[in-house]
């Protein structure tokens, strides 16, 4: 019965524009994300089952996303996990890039190892650009905004998994 539930869930998280979706029930869950540089457009990350859809829980907010479910196993999301992680948040309001222009490969991608001073993105301010780069050094566990996107004062970009 939840199997038949997940084309309900992906519509709910393309047509409200959510970048990701989360719906547990009992000992069975699905987290369904879209991520802009997966090559498989329609892979299910998480699975474990449920039946009523009254538990949904948005995460992330994003009205400019494309369809993209992939695998959580890759994802940082256990408390233990979460502790370890810290977040970059936006010392500006404007809009984000994650490439230094159009067409060009991003500064840095989930996974990727950085280094501290490291440029992550750029946001764009009153035609100003300026950089956001890494406090220390570590591993890119999440980017949470995709690139042209509004991002206001203290919000959090992405997060990083510190080096010991």
């Amino acid at each position: 019965m939840f199997e038949k539930k997940i084309p309900f869930i992906v519509e709910v998280l393309k047509t409200k524009g959510l970048k990701e979706i989360e719906y547990k029930e009992g000992d069975k869950s699905i987290r369904i994300t879209q991520d802009p540089y997966s090559s498989n457009n329609n892979q299910i990350e998480n699975f474990n089952s449920n039946e009523d859809l009254n538990d949904f829980v948005v995460l992330n907010n994003n009205p400019d996303a494309k369809e993209n479910v992939s695998n959580s196993e890759n994802k940082a999301t256990s408390k233990e996990d979460m502790v370890n992680l810290s977040d970059i948040k936006s010392h500006i309001v404007g809009i984000m890039y994650i490439a230094p222009s159009p067409g060009k490969d991003p500064f840095v991608r989930k996974g990727d190892r950085v280094k501290e001073g490291q440029t992550l993105f750029i946001i764009e301010a009153m035609k100003f650009m300026n950089e956001v780069k890494a406090e220390f050094s570590g591993t890119v566990e999440e980017i949470l905004v995709e690139d042209s996107c509004p991002v206001e004062y203290g919000q959090v970009l992405a997060r990083i998994k510190k080096d010991n």
